[in-house]
């Protein structure tokens, strides 16, 4: 008991707890309210961060076993100095060490590629992009681990550890050696093999006898934190690390960890904010129970202050009630969670992960971690919101707290215009008028409310804006119907004489012919004005021009060395000559190219490009820092370019001819052109504009050219790429005509490579992944849109419950159970009018910042407005609105008035 603001104590401990049973069993309708809102926050909390996780980590377990490796970035010829600095590094995970040894033959045919990795780089960077790994990583010397491809391609199905593989293997240095190995383990590895080679492993103690060894690795894999994106790391690496020579180059890369948020939301940013969005979601649903539920705990709070129950007493008694509720809300929670976490999601979602990237059963979506964490943060929740309740009782005195109704009475000094104004509206309109009285009579209840349902519906239309914009169709869409490509393929044959002639490296190849083009353009259905074609030719260049030096530097090889030293009696093509792709662009990619070139501070000679005096040089990220910055200062040194021979000149005797010979050719039969150097461009730098081109990768030298350069270069354009869109009726027919042009070219040449793309196909072979995607986030979206409509059950059957005798005073004053049925109703359609009103105004700019933001971070996002669903959920909404308090005051009715009246 409090006398002159202070307690009175005394030491009834046997009281207290005949007291929390009294009130646990008194309040245990609220008590199952509250224990079943804990364990819906727990269930909602598990499920919506359990289907997400899974999402994105079988989207990281996929990218990883696409790509055989989580290494991000790495380092060519490593020293263990930069290896042990690499590793002190904050921001890099792990480094590992690999040395790529060579290739293994079994007679003719390539078997798989031959590594040795260190501990770190297999079991923390390719052991998470195998599956079915059996045995041991190799020890000793002679032993061998080998892909189940590799395997196959061996016709052996059933392999054994410790069988015997006599094998080739064709080392990096040259060499080959016929061994014995014994095979100690294999794996199943999931990149295309029409990409790559499989990969085997074989023991240091093994390349060590080849004179190779860990301690001057090939690479150093590079696993940074996944925060950072790959374009950061390099800039970093570069500042902390000394490099060892000129062309050392850091490759950076994006963690799939990195790749998978920003492709599943946009950023980590978006990730956070979309969590902390969910969480306040289900602090509402509880702690609006409690501040609805409150005004009968602090009445008997003021009742217990008044018997003389001291605070420490009254929160002991709040407390053991408070602990008994969450522990009934954590154990239903926590059995709900896992029934529906190891259950449902199982069932409903299990086939969908991992798609065709291994089995669902090597995913584990249930995570004990994120229960215990759904459990504290519902806990905190709950003991806050008690919190504030005894707070709040004990700022009152005890006769105001024993007749608390929720609404303090305070002078508002309103001005007798303002009552009257009240006064005429409540004549005219009564039952409207105590409705919206009965809303903000109770203003902190109606805030706390209308903020509850806005903030589930919006969560879950930016849910659902997330899903449909980021799905894969969009970045398919944007495909033309056919995409068909050709480019020069270096091979040779023989002649009738046994003599070996190169194929196709004349100047009458074309990857795409006249012939070809004009069929390919006839077809019916096809949009002749829409197709794009993309021309260009294959020229001779000199490589010793200074402007190439950075690139020739880089792209120089032990390899090429020793061929250019080897060459027999100095005939064949001289060194100085090499194959340049020339393409043609046009002036709505020369601006995007002068756009990007301004916006990056690029050493970029536009203009020169535009009025035909220059040709910018593209690579594929292959300059080291410091051959980058040197490449700066050769803009505006010329490159000589020069034609091929004719289909005729190019016989076997061209094929022998010594260097002063070619050199005579070349005066005799060609037409130089000289150009300038307008700069170089790392096609795989941040931003670069988007290029349709013919083949294209590493050690590659690709122009850019105007179409007044090319007409300087003295040679007829060439078709490499057609992107071409057809009417959508007949594309089926014009798919069929396509396949036929590029199956006739191929048999006409058997060395051309003419590939086509066919979107339809692309669309229907990417359908798996993509059902995948909007099953799942789908059901991310049902599960947040149930958790609002939840919400607001609980709150007004909270509402309801705690009004029971304010209704039943109404109905004793003379009001009919129709107008209190009215009024109820009133009062939930104002509520969906407010929320309805703050979606389609707060929550359409909260989405239009949500489409920025993404469209930011996503090319291909695509942005969709709701207005279907914002339509069904407030419709849905408007529904519950009028209808629970409905439902509720009909169950109410049928307990008597007396009763009802008597009720605290």
């Amino acid at each position: 008991m409090r006398i002159f603001g202070r307690n009175t104590p005394n030491n009834n401990q046997d009281a207290v707890r005949l007291l929390a049973k009294a009130c646990r069993r008194f309040g245990r309708g609220r008590n199952r309210l509250l224990a079943g809102a804990s364990a819906l926050g727990i269930i909602v909390l598990c499920t919506v961060f359990s289907i997400a996780y899974g999402k994105m980590e079988a989207d990281y377990l996929q990218a990883a076993r696409g790509n055989g490796t989580v290494a991000a970035s790495s380092l060519e010829r490593g020293t263990m100095e930069q290896y042990h600095a690499i590793q002190e590094l904050d921001y890099v995970d792990c480094v590992g060490r690999k040395v790529e040894a060579g290739l293994l033959y079994s007679g003719k045919e390539g078997i798989s590629g031959l590594e040795v990795v260190d501990s770190v780089a297999w079991e923390k960077m390719q052991t998470p992009a195998y599956t079915h790994i059996h045995g041991n990583y190799p020890q000793k010397e002679g032993e061998l681990m080998l892909s189940v491809r590799a395997l196959e391609a061996l016709h052996i199905s059933e392999p054994k550890e410790g069988m015997t593989l006599k094998l080739s293997a064709v080392l990096a240095t040259g060499q080959r050696e016929e061994i014995d190995f014994t095979l100690c383990g294999w794996f199943r590895e999931y990149e295309d093999p029409g990409i790559s080679l499989p990969v085997g492993y074989t023991s240091e103690a093994q390349v060590q006898k080849w004179g190779m060894s860990l301690e001057e690795p090939d690479l150093l894999l590079i696993c940074q934190k996944s925060t950072i994106d790959g374009y950061s790391v390099e800039d970093r690496l570069y500042e902390d690390i000394q490099v060892r020579d000129r062309t050392q180059r850091f490759l950076g890369g994006n963690r799939y960890g990195y790749i998978v948020v920003n492709g599943f939301l946009g950023g980590y940013g978006m990730a956070v904010f979309c969590a902390v969005l969910v969480l306040v979601g289900v602090f509402f649903l509880i702690y609006n129970i409690f501040g609805i539920s409150m005004q009968k705990e602090i009445r008997q709070i003021g009742l217990l202050d008044i018997l003389g129950t001291t605070q420490r007493q009254i929160r002991q008694i709040y407390l053991r009630q408070t602990v008994f509720t969450i522990c009934q809300g954590t154990v239903l929670g926590a059995a709900g969670a896992a029934v529906v976490i190891l259950f449902l999601v199982p069932w409903v979602l299990g086939n969908l992960y991992l798609y065709n990237f291994g089995k669902s059963a090597d995913l584990m979506v249930f995570r004990p971690e994120l229960l215990i964490a759904s459990a504290g943060f519902t806990a905190i929740v709950v003991f806050g919101a008690a919190a504030c309740t005894i707070y709040q009782a004990a700022s009152l005195t005890p006769l105001d707290a024993l007749h608390y109704r929720g609404v303090l009475e305070k002078n508002t000094g309103k001005k007798r215009g303002g009552i009257r104004k009240h006064t005429r509206f409540a004549r005219q309109n009564p039952v409207l008028y105590m409705a919206w009285q009965n809303l903000i009579r109770y203003k902190k209840r109606c805030v706390l409310t209308i903020a509850s349902l806005f903030l589930g519906v919006v969560t879950a239309l930016g849910a659902v804006v997330l899903t449909t914009g980021i799905d894969d169709t969009h970045s398919i869409e944007k495909d033309p119907d056919f995409s068909i490509i050709g480019g020069i393929v270096y091979t040779s044959e023989q002649d009738s004489e046994g003599n070996t002639v190169q194929v196709n490296e004349n100047d009458d190849f074309s990857p795409i012919t006249e012939e070809a083009e004009k069929k390919l353009l006839s077809i019916q259905g096809i949009e002749k004005e829409q197709a794009v074609v993309v021309r260009g030719a294959y020229l001779y260049m000199d490589l010793r021009a200074e402007a190439l030096a950075p690139l020739m530097e880089t792209l120089k090889s032990p390899e090429e060395a020793e061929e250019a030293e080897t060459r027999e009696e100095g005939r064949g093509l001289p060194a100085s000559w090499g194959i340049a792709t020339v393409q043609i662009v046009d002036e709505e990619y020369i601006g995007e190219l002068e756009e990007y070139a301004d916006k990056n501070r690029l050493s970029v000679d536009i203009d020169s490009l535009r009025d035909g005096r220059g040709a910018v040089l593209l690579h594929h990220h292959e300059l080291s820092q410091i051959l980058s910055e040197e490449a700066e200062e050769t803009t505006g040194l010329p490159v000589t370019f020069w034609q091929l021979p004719s289909k005729e000149e190019r016989t076997a005797s061209w094929e022998r001819m010594t260097e002063p010979e070619y050199e005579s050719w070349r005066e005799e039969n060609c037409r130089m052109a000289e150009l300038e150097l307008a700069g170089y461009l790392d096609t795989q730098a941040k931003g670069f504009p988007k290029l349709r081109r013919t083949w294209f990768g590493p050690g590659i030298k690709y122009f850019l050219v105007s179409e007044q350069g090319f007409a300087k270069l003295g040679t007829k354009e060439k078709c490499f790429v057609m992107d071409l869109n057809v009417e959508p009726e007949l594309e089926p027919a014009a798919k069929a005509a396509v396949w036929k042009i590029q199956q006739d070219e191929n048999q006409r040449d058997a060395n051309l490579g003419l590939a086509v793309n066919c979107k339809s196909d692309t669309l229907a072979s990417a359908q798996g992944y993509i059902r995948t995607n909007r099953i799942i986030l789908g059901a991310l979206s049902l599960v947040l849109i149930l958790m609002g409509v939840l919400n607001y059950l609980n709150v007004i059957a909270t509402g309801i419950l705690s009004r029971q005798r304010e209704l039943a005073v109404m109905e004793c004053v003379g009001m009919t159970g129709k107008q209190v049925r009215w009024m109820l109703a009133l009062e939930g359609g104002i509520y969906c009018m407010i929320v309805g009103g703050l979606v389609l105004t707060v929550g359409s700019g909260l989405l239009q910042t949500i489409r920025l933001y993404m469209e930011n971070r996503i090319a291909y996002f695509k942005f969709l407005y709701p207005g279907m669903e914002t339509g069904c959920i407030l419709a849905a909404l408007f529904v519950v609105c009028i209808c629970v308090p409905l439902f509720m005051y009909g169950r109410m009715e049928k307990r008597s008035l007396t009763a009802r009246t008597a009720e605290e």
